[in-house]
C-alpha cells in the first residue's frame, strides 16, 4: 500500500453497485482523486467541471424526497457513480443514509500548503485562507470519527511517493475490475507530480479551452471572496464613524462645561483677591487665604479635567485615522474586484477566439 492512500473502513467488494463521495479541503487533492476516477470509468456527475471534475449533485437545503429520487435515477443507470464537492462535507451526515454502498474517500493535505494554494490561485491573503479552510477541517474531523461506511484517506502531500501504487489502492479499495490492466494506466497517465487541475483523456483536445474557462472561473471566485469581505469592513466602518462622532460630541460638550466652570472660578478668584488688596487688617487678609487655596485648588482639578478631555479627543483622532485607512482598504478591493472585471472580460474573449478557430479548423 502506498504512503498516500490509507484505508481505514475497508470497501465492500460483495456488492457492485456504488456511490464513492469524495470530500476534503479545495486545493487539497480532491480534483485529483476524482480525475483518476473519471478515468476508471466511474460517473462523476453530469457536466462535472473539465479540469476541477466536480459538481454538487446535491444542495444542503434538498429535501428527503428530492434526495432519494436523484439516488434512485443515478442507480438505474449507472453501477458506480458519484461527486466531488468540497462543500458537502457539512451536510454529507444528512446524506449519507440515502445513498447505496456509500464509500468515502477524504483527501487532506497540509493546511499551510492549501492557504498557499488558495491564496496563489484566488490572489488572497493568507489570513482569509486560512479563515476558509478552518470549518472544513473540524466538519472532515466531525464526519470521520462516526463514519460506519468504507472509509479511506488520501494524503495529498505524499502522492509523488508512488502514483502507480496509489492508483491500484484506489482501485482495489472500490473493487474496480480491471483484468487488462487498461483503466489503471489511464488513471496514472492522469497523475501529474506538479499538481494543478488537468483534464481526462476524453477532454485532452480541449484543455486550453479548459483552462481559459478556469481561469474565469478563479477570477469569478475571487471577486465573490473579495465582496463577501467589503459588508463586514464596511459595517465596521460606520461603527467606527458613530463612535468617533459620538465621542467628539460628548468631548464638545465637557470642554463647553468645565470652560464656563473655569470661567465662573476665575472671575470668583478675581473678586477674591480684588477683595484682598482692598484689607489694610492682616487678620482679613489671613481669614481670605483659604477661600483663595480652594480656589487655586479647584482651578488646578479643572485644568486636570480638560487635560483628560484633550488625551480623550487624542484617541478620537487616532479612530479617525483607523477610518481613514479601513476606508482606502475598501477602496483597493473595490479596485481589485474592477480589475479582475477586466481580466475576466479579456479571458471570455480568449475563449471566443479559441472556440471559433476550433470550429473552422474541424470546418
Amino acid at each position: 500500500m502506498s504512503r498516500s492512500f490509507h484505508t481505514m473502513i475497508p470497501g465492500n467488494a460483495v456488492v457492485e453497485n456504488k456511490t464513492i463521495v469524495v470530500l476534503g479541503f479545495a486545493r487539497g487533492g480532491t480534483s485529483l482523486i476524482s480525475g483518476m476516477l473519471r478515468e476508471f470509468g466511474v460517473f462523476m456527475g453530469d457536466n462535472a467541471h473539465a479540469l476541477k471534475h466536480e459538481i454538487d449533485l446535491f444542495h444542503e437545503n434538498d429535501s428527503s424526497q428530492a434526495i432519494i429520487h436523484r439516488v434512485e435515477d443515478l442507480d438505474k443507470q449507472y453501477k458506480m457513480w458519484g461527486w466531488k464537492s468540497p462543500r458537502a462535507v457539512f451536510f454529507v451526515d444528512k446524506l449519507a443514509c440515502y445513498l447505496s454502498n456509500p464509500h468515502f474517500i477524504i483527501a487532506l493535505r497540509n493546511p499551510i500548503a492549501v492557504c498557499q494554494s488558495v491564496g496563489r490561485h484566488n490572489k488572497l491573503p493568507m489570513a482569509v485562507t486560512m479563515r476558509d479552510i478552518a470549518p472544513v477541517f473540524s466538519a472532515i474531523a466531525e464526519f470521520t470519527s462516526r463514519c460506519p461506511y468504507p472509509l479511506a484517506f488520501f494524503n495529498f502531500d505524499e502522492v509523488n511517493e508512488s502514483p502507480r501504487q496509489l492508483v491500484e489502492d484506489l482501485r482495489e479499495f472500490l473493487g474496480i475490475s480491471d483484468p487488462d490492466g487498461k483503466l489503471a494506466a489511464k488513471a496514472t497517465a492522469f497523475f501529474h507530480a506538479e499538481g494543478g487541475y488537468h483534464a481526462v483523456s476524453a477532454d485532452v483536445d480541449r484543455a486550453e479551452e479548459l483552462r481559459l474557462n478556469l481561469e474565469v472561473d478563479n477570477r469569478i471566485d475571487s471577486i465573490g471572496i473579495i465582496e463577501s469581505l467589503v459588508p463586514p469592513r464596511v459595517n465596521q466602518m460606520r461603527e467606527m464613524t458613530r463612535l468617533l462622532e459620538e465621542d467628539s460630541s460628548k468631548a464638545d460638550a465637557i470642554v463647553k462645561h468645565l470652560g464656563n466652570k473655569l470661567d465662573k472660578l476665575r472671575a470668583t478668584q478675581a473678586e477674591v483677591e480684588s477683595s484682598i488688596d482692598g484689607k489694610e487688617v492682616d487678620g482679613d487678609a489671613e481669614e481670605m487665604s483659604p477661600v483663595l487655596d480652594s480656589a487655586n485648588i479647584y482651578e488646578n482639578n479643572i485644568e486636570e479635567k480638560l487635560a483628560y478631555v484633550d488625551k480623550n479627543w487624542f484617541r478620537a483622532e487616532e479612530t479617525l485615522s483607523m477610518y481613514a485607512e479601513a476606508n482606502a482598504e475598501l477602496h483597493r478591493a473595490t479596485l481589485r474586484r474592477h480589475s479582475l472585471q477586466r481580466q475576466i472580460g479579456k479571458l471570455e474573449s480568449l475563449i471566443s477566439e479559441a472556440t471559433t478557430v476550433k470550429g473552422t479548423t474541424s470546418e
